[in-house]
This record gives structure tokens, C-alpha cells and sequence, in this order.
């Protein structure tokens, strides 16, 4: 029992540490991500069951982005291994930049440094489309899928 009333008192020391600015701008951040996920993974084809889990629930959510990624199920183990996972889940983001299309350096920019916001717009946007899996395809899949992007913004 102790525990939890260190922990929820701690938890109200970090609030009440906040200034009101954040205490506005914090939920928002966080309802704008939430709807960024629900919209990304509706525009790739999951369930309403895996939507609704992937965007409650942070560890879900990445097994999520594997699999429309095409990774296999064993890669969310490499989360879990310090330093590692940080280069891992940046090459994970890419993975999934490519699969709707953005092969550019100015994508993968603008995915890092405003990535809630730029999720938020690949999910909303009418004119973004999800091209499939890239981690299992070959150069000359992807050469193509990289054509059909391109062709479809022309």
C-alpha cells in the first residue's frame, strides 16, 4: 500500500511542479497524438480492435508499427535493449515513412523533429496513401514503390 501513495505522491508533486501553461499544453500534445496514431492506423487497414489498443497502450503501438512495416513479431525484443533501441526505433520510423511513400531526407527531418504533428498530417491527409510492408521488399520493390509515390504527387 505504501507504494502506491509514494507513487501518487509523487506523481502530484511533478503536477503541482508544472506551470499552468504546461498543464494546457501537456493534454493537448497528448490528444494530438493519440488521434495521430487512431488515423495513421486506420489508413493502413487494422481492425478497429487493433486500433483502439494501438492507441492506448505504447508497447502495442509499436508491435502495430512492425507489422505494417512488415517486421516480424520478434523485433519488438530489440526495444527493450538499451542504446540500441534508439537507432532502432529511427529506423523503424523510416520504415514506416517509406511505406507511404517518403523516401526524402526532408521527410525523415521533419518526422524526427516534429513528429506528432507530421503523423498527425500523414494521417489526415486525403492525398497520403499507405503503399504496403518495405522491411521484407527487395531494391527494385522499392525502386518502384518509390515511382508509384512519386507518379501519384505529379
Amino acid at each position: 500500500m505504501e507504494i502506491f501513495t509514494n507513487t501518487f505522491a509523487s506523481i502530484t508533486d511533478l503536477i503541482s511542479n508544472l506551470s499552468t501553461g504546461m498543464l494546457i499544453v501537456l493534454p493537448l500534445l497528448i490528444l494530438i497524438g493519440l488521434v495521430a496514431k487512431w488515423r495513421l492506423f486506420d489508413k493502413c487497414g487494422l481492425s478497429n480492435r487493433e486500433i483502439l489498443l494501438g492507441t492506448l497502450l505504447p508497447v502495442y503501438d509499436f508491435y502495430l508499427t512492425l507489422k505494417i512495416v512488415g517486421r516480424p513479431k520478434g523485433h519488438l525484443g530489440l526495444l527493450f535493449i538499451p542504446l540500441f533501441n534508439i537507432f532502432f526505433v529511427v529506423k523503424v520510423l523510416f520504415e514506416l515513412l517509406n511505406s507511404f511513400g517518403k523516401f526524402h531526407i526532408i521527410d525523415y527531418t521533419m518526422a524526427i523533429l516534429f513528429s506528432i504533428l507530421y503523423f498527425l498530417n500523414l494521417g489526415l491527409a486525403y492525398n497520403e496513401v499507405y503503399y504496403g510492408t518495405v522491411y521484407d521488399k527487395t531494391d527494385e520493390e522499392l525502386a518502384k514503390m518509390k515511382a508509384k509515390a512519386e507518379r501519384a504527387l505529379a
